[in-house]
């Protein structure tokens, strides 16, 4: 019996970009429908629709009120998954967009691959797809801080360290409001590249927005994934060692 295609909503004011992931998402058999504006989203928002990727920096109704639009309404469509894309790294405009409810973040210019496997991460709704990248991990575990608070931001990041032997992360997590919970390294020895897993809790969006342009101001770091946590219940077990590791 076939199965009916996942339905994606693609929102970008650049001609290009939009053809560009429109072919990228059927190939990979999404059926895709398109918007060239906020306004064209907000007219094309029904209940067929499983995510939303979404521009944030688009003249006239931005991607911050189409997604303060899609939160707001009184159906089931309220909480349709929403990845920002975004080439504006900007403390204020991340935490907006995570205290709306946005679901995960992807920055231009992106990897083709880094994309398709956030989509299909997030429209699984399972926090493990994240870390199939990581059955063979190596490095360290910690936590700082004082433990999950309710109404806390719980952020995982799949990124690519250019210099493994920087220390950007941990010096991006002395922004305040920002809390490590786990860093996993993956790496081959003598790679000039580091793969990591970073697990943390942000007090609010803009904490958060601080620590991720700090990341990325730094030249060495290259995300590729990110997802945020609705509930405590979703967080990734598979982190923690047993007795090591609780949410307060």
């Amino acid at each position: 019996m076939s199965t009916k295609p996942q339905k994606i909503l693609v929102v970008d004011d650049e001609p290009d970009i939009l053809d560009m992931l429109e072919s990228l998402l059927a190939s990979e058999g999404f059926a895709v429908a398109t918007a060239r504006g906020g306004e064209e989203a907000l007219a094309a928002l029904d209940d067929t629709l499983q995510l939303v990727l979404l521009d944030l920096m688009m003249p006239g109704v931005d991607g911050h009120t189409v997604l303060e639009r899609i939160r707001a309404r009184k159906d089931g469509l309220a909480r349709v998954p929403v990845i920002v894309l975004t080439a504006r790294n900007d403390v204020v405009d991340i935490g907006r967009a995570l205290d709306r409810g946005v679901d995960g973040f992807i920055v231009k210019p992106f990897d083709t691959e880094d994309l398709i496997r956030a989509i299909k991460g997030t429209l699984s709704g399972d926090p493990a797809s994240f870390y199939a990248n990581y059955a063979q991990v190596k490095g360290v575990t910690s936590r700082s801080g004082s433990g999950y608070q309710q109404g806390d931001r719980i952020v995982f990041l799949d990124l690519v360290e250019t210099d493994p032997e920087s220390d950007e992360i941990l010096e991006a997590l002395e922004r305040e409001g920002v809390y490590l919970m786990s860093i996993l390294h993956r790496g081959e020895e003598d790679s000039d590249r580091r793969q990591s897993a970073v697990l943390l809790t942000a007090e609010n969006g803009i904490a958060f927005g601080d620590f991720l342009n700090a990341l990325l101001q730094s030249g060495k770091v290259i995300i590729t994934a990110c997802h945020i946590y609705k509930d405590r219940l979703d967080l990734p077990h598979d982190l923690f060692s047993a007795g090591e590791y609780s949410l307060e």
